[in-house]
């Protein structure tokens, strides 16, 4: 493990060098104080090509990349960042007018003009604008045996709060950027199971040069495209069980990544602390909240490329603004020292749009093998490895989405049991304000493909407004 730690080691303090040159680079005379200003701006849109699915950070919370676009230390659809209240409107900070922040395409423009816009507080180059996202959801119909354990979104008819973000993102300077969001729900739920608060996105950003730049702090973990994305993008109401149960989502590190203009291509490569899975597979990987270091865990690294040579696809996964064919493709890796357990993983996908249609490919899997000596109590008790498929598609006409998603779960390839499954989900969604705001109602089916059948259907309904 010694041997390992001294590998990511390395890889860290390469990451950092390689950025001090740019950061000599960046200096430059400061331009004289403005005096604080109050603006609903629109939030800026770059016309880089690249992305590597979205943000540096992550999912459900601050920053997004997205087809290598840079608004306001965010790039969405592109690999890193922050998340939900990130996507479309608010998601940057800095001026300038989006295109298209829903999907970001140059070519349709049904949903991008309607776009909530969070204020924007100014004074010289440092400027800030809030971010916040909220849900509410009601399970209007349950099957007799469901467990949120194992998957379901709910265990009983009744209503739930699943985000409560709240936070801000800005510019420091042409630069650098800031993004710092917390979920109040998570944290409640924390505090009421002893596991404390939950710090959603926490980074700094610098991205002075487009085919280099750097994040530092708290975001997602470049390796699956669902994952990478906000769920607030999702075609559906949540995004798929496989991509929430396989992949990790934030953890502390170092990521640094470029986007280029050739055929949309983008990359991005990090080092991080280690993370363990949960005791159950849909529990997903801890989500720690990085204010106390690194104690039982080793190191992980993650590398995932991606190119959109027909122009960028966007944060949305639904067509909301119509337009041409585009399509992402793209794929992760990461390698994983828990403490408990060494694994490798690996995902890939393929996302197309057109004309208000989409489908949205996805494969995850991994293969963990016990330490001889773990340091935490999770260790798997042999060598598992596990893989999950979903595929989703879907047509958006207006305000209007409807989309279905079917998924293929396998947590342990060695053994044949009620846990390999077979998920049907159907949506429909109504827009506001373009992607702001939504309202959705889903049945989800579960079919287990061996052993005992259990009535674990869902009626959910749901409405999240965000910016």
């Amino acid at each position: 493990m010694s041997m390992r730690v001294t590998l990511w080691a390395n890889a860290l303090l390469a990451a950092s060098l390689s950025v001090l040159p740019m950061a000599a680079a960046a200096a430059e005379p400061e331009s004289p104080p403005a005096a604080p200003t109050t603006e609903a701006t629109p939030a800026a849109t770059d016309t880089t090509a690249g992305c590597c699915g979205g943000k540096p950070g992550g999912n459900d919370s601050g920053g997004q990349h997205s087809g290598g676009q840079h608004s306001g230390g965010q790039h969405s659809g592109g690999q890193h960042s922050g998340g939900d209240e990130a996507a479309c409107a608010g998601k940057a900070v800095g001026g300038g007018t989006s295109e298209s922040c829903c999907g970001r395409s140059s070519s349709g423009s049904r949903c991008s003009k309607r776009q909530a816009r969070a204020p924007v507080l100014r004074h010289g180059d440092v400027n800030f604008r809030p971010v916040a996202r909220l849900e509410l959801r009601a399970a209007l119909m349950t099957g007799g045996d469901n467990q949120r354990v194992r998957g379901d979104l709910a265990e009983r008819p009744g209503f739930a709060i699943p985000r409560a973000r709240l936070g801000g993102r800005g510019d420091l300077s042409p630069s650098l950027h800031y993004t710092l969001v917390t979920d109040l729900a998570a944290a409640q739920a924390g505090a009421m199971a002893g596991t404390g608060g939950a710090l959603t996105d926490a980074y700094l950003l610098y991205d002075r040069y487009r085919f280099a730049k750097l994040w530092f702090g708290v975001a997602t973990v470049p390796f699956s495209y669902s994952a990478i994305l906000s769920s607030a993008d999702s075609g559906l109401s949540e995004r798929s069980r496989s991509s929430d149960a396989m992949a990790p989502f934030r953890q502390v590190g170092v990521t640094i990544g470029g986007d280029y203009s050739l055929a949309g291509l983008s990359w991005r490569a990090g080092v991080y602390n280690g993370f363990d899975r949960q005791t159950s597979f849909y529990q997903g990987t801890e989500s720690p909240a990085g204010l106390r270091g690194n104690r039982f865990h080793g190191l992980s690294g993650a590398f995932r490329l991606q190119a959109q040579p027909l122009g960028a696809v966007g944060d949305a996964v639904a067509d909301l603004d119509g337009g041409p064919m585009r399509l992402s493709l793209g794929g992760g890796s990461y390698v994983n020292d828990s403490g408990s357990a060494w694994v490798v993983a690996m995902s890939s996908e393929l996302h197309v749009k057109m004309s208000g249609a989409h489908l949205l490919l996805e494969w995850i899997a991994d293969d963990a093998k016990p330490l001889e000596q773990p340091t935490t109590g999770s260790t798997p008790p042999e060598q598992i490895k596990r893989q999950a498929l979903s595929a989703e598609l879907g047509y958006t006409y207006h305000r209007l989405g409807v989309a279905l998603r079917t998924e293929l779960v396998d947590p342990n390839a060695g053994v044949q049991n009620s846990d390999d499954e077979m998920w049907l989900s159907a949506a429909v969604t109504w827009h506001f304000l373009g992607n702001s705001a939504r309202l959705q109602l889903q049945y989800d089916h579960r079919r287990e493909l061996h052993g005992a059948v259990f009535d674990n259907d869902t009626l959910l309904a749901k409405i999240a407004a965000r910016y």
